[in-house]
């Protein structure tokens, strides 16, 4: 088994080793070699964490796995076996990852002892921390937690990573996702939680700076949360700071004031769109109106893009004027047309069936259909009134 020195002490960065074996290999196309040393400091991936990176030897580390106790380290260049090579952990990387680790021990504990919840999930990349909770969280309890975990962060409590023995273990309550054999590593952060745990971890909880939920989801009966912990919750902040800062000039609304600001530009934009779509209508009915006047008992409209509101809404008043088929078609040729078809008693299957010969699709009811074609806008009416005369 290679000896972990991350296990001991998360903060010993350089190290020297022996190599004992090298392999070369393939991935995603390029050649790379697999390295096993006696001893390493470089975490490999495990218990939904990503793995450690930085330089062995002159090499870069691509990625570090485990298997049965036995770390092996993938480098873009080979390395001598038998020879004793410098390894150096990206500090930068392991910090963050101590950080968002450590913050979500804190959260999940306190989620436990406040709500009753299971961590059932953990991923910690690069880009994301997700945690899956057992239960049902609303906005309020989130907020109770968020608060409840940031105050154990204030209170600076020692963060202790240990093996006890047979005895000890027996006598502490801890969380666990699933039976673990051999000796077991256990993360203790004062009262706050105990968990069986194989990462690297800070010192003290206030080296985990802020723990700041970002979004949460139903998921599986319970809540999915992401969180940003650290100098990650900064660079959070800082970008939400800034995107408000560029919407209050925008608005020219001050920065407390961009809630009440947004909803006077929703309303208007809601007001603007009703009268334009009254506008809308009342041109569809004027077109229907013209069609009359040429004698057209089943009027077949063709529209530039439309909503699909506008065509449901202008629906009612043609039918008290036609009581027959009529159609609206709404869109472009190069991204088809919307259509609403209506008529009381109508077998829509013919025109369905033609409907596919070109492409589209739709369905509906007895009085109704609606869907998509794809053709030439000069093909509609042709397409329309075979319909109606064969439906006659």
């Amino acid at each position: 088994m290679t000896e972990a020195i991350f296990d001991r002490d998360p903060r010993e960065l350089c190290f020297t080793a022996e190599v004992l074996s090298l392999a070369e290999r393939t991935a995603d196309g390029e050649t790379c070699f697999a390295v096993i040393l006696d001893r390493t400091a470089f975490f490999p991936e495990q218990g939904g964490q990503k793995a450690d990176r930085g330089t062995l030897g002159g090499a870069k580390i691509l990625d570090v796995t485990i298997r049965d106790g036995i770390i092996t380290h993938l480098v873009d260049a080979p390395l001598s076996v038998g020879s004793t090579v410098t390894g150096t952990v990206d500090w930068a990387r392991r910090f963050d990852f101590m950080q968002q680790h450590t913050g979500e021990h804190m959260l999940s504990g306190l989620a436990h002892r406040l709500f009753g919840a299971e961590n059932v999930g953990f991923h910690l990349s690069e880009r994301e921390v997700q945690v899956d909770l057992s239960v049902p969280l609303g906005t309020a309890d989130l907020a109770k937690l968020e608060r409840a975990v940031n105050e154990a962060v204030f209170r600076d409590i020692p963060v202790r990573a240990f093996y006890p023995d047979a005895a000890e273990l027996a006598a502490i309550s801890y969380r666990q996702k699933k039976e673990l054999t051999g000796a077991i590593r256990l993360v203790e952060i004062g009262d706050v939680d105990t968990c069986a745990c194989c990462a690297p971890h800070v010192n003290r909880s206030s080296e985990v700076g802020l723990v700041k939920i970002l979004s949460a989801m139903n998921y599986k009966g319970g809540t999915r949360l992401y969180l940003a912990c650290g100098r990650r919750a900064l660079t959070a902040f800082s970008a939400c700071l800034d995107e408000a800062k560029e919407i209050s000039a925008r608005l020219s609304a001050p920065l407390g004031e961009l809630d009440s600001a947004v909803m006077k530009v929703q309303e208007k934009s809601a007001a603007a769109e009703s009268r334009a779509a009254s506008i809308a209508v009342e041109l569809i009915l004027a077109k229907a109106e013209t069609a009359a006047q040429r004698g057209e008992q089943a009027p077949c409209l063709v529209l530039p893009p439309l909503p699909e509101s506008v065509l449901q809404r202008a629906l009612k008043p043609l039918r008290e004027r036609f009581s027959g088929v009529l159609g609206l078609f709404s869109g472009a040729e190069e991204t088809g047309y919307a259509f609403l078809l209506s008529g009381d008693g109508v077998d829509w299957k013919p025109f369905l069936a033609e409907l596919r010969a070109h492409g589209g699709k739709g369905g509906g009811g007895k009085d109704r259909i609606q869907g998509r074609i794809f053709c030439k806008a000069t093909e509609i009416p042709a397409l329309f009134h075979d319909f109606v005369k064969n439906e006659k």
